[in-house]
């Protein structure tokens, strides 16, 4: 299997092996990986992480974010941030960088490094002002939540409620629509509550 078959596989994977989790009246509250989803994602992504390093001028940054993600969803933040830093030299569009960017700062917050996360997360949003009008507001607000929920998890309850407050406010400014009510459902699945 050559690295383009390995990505296609982690991606098709993260899609097609989710399980419902529902509550007891039969609703469906939440989706979680089988357990053989993580010994797959994981071998998958070390595959794909050896072919990359014999083969790295011929990787695109969405490659490396696709591999980055899987490591990230098998709990390993060095891998992750690697090959995120590696995906940031490569050429590639800004959603994919805001992507890499966010992915990188997620790894970086998960290993300890607070500040150089939130480094990561202020390019990103910065990045976010080359998107179409349309997605701006909605990049905006996506990447406050986001950031909201790192610092909630790394207790940091200040920054946590001043990115809500920016959420907030994006969220605020964005005409009702579903993607609006997709991102009003993030940030209240955050919650206020940090300790």
């Amino acid at each position: 299997m050559e690295l383009g078959e390995r990505i296609q596989r982690l991606s098709d994977l993260s899609r097609e092996d989710l399980l419902n989790i529902k509550d007891p009246a039969g609703k469906v509250v939440a989706r979680q990986h089988s357990p053989a989803f993580a010994s797959e994602n994981l071998a998958l992504a070390q595959q794909a992480k050896d072919l990359i390093g014999q083969i790295p001028d011929q990787v695109s940054a969405s490659e490396y974010l696709t591999v980055a993600l899987a490591f990230d969803v098998s709990g390993r933040s060095e891998e992750s941030h690697e090959l995120a830093v590696d995906g940031l030299a490569k050429p590639g569009d800004s959603l994919t960088f805001i992507s890499l960017r966010r992915m990188n700062a997620k790894a970086l917050y998960q290993m300890g490094k607070t500040s150089e996360g939130r480094e990561q997360l202020a390019l990103a949003l910065n990045l976010a002002e080359s998107l179409p009008a349309e997605d701006r507001q909605w990049s905006r607000a996506s990447q406050h939540i986001f950031w909201s929920a790192l610092e909630k998890r790394a207790g940091n309850c200040v920054e946590m409620a001043v990115r809500e407050q920016e959420a907030e406010r994006e969220l605020g400014s964005m005409s009702v629509s579903a993607r609006r009510s997709q991102l009003e459902e993030q940030l209240r699945g955050v919650g206020k509550d940090c300790a």
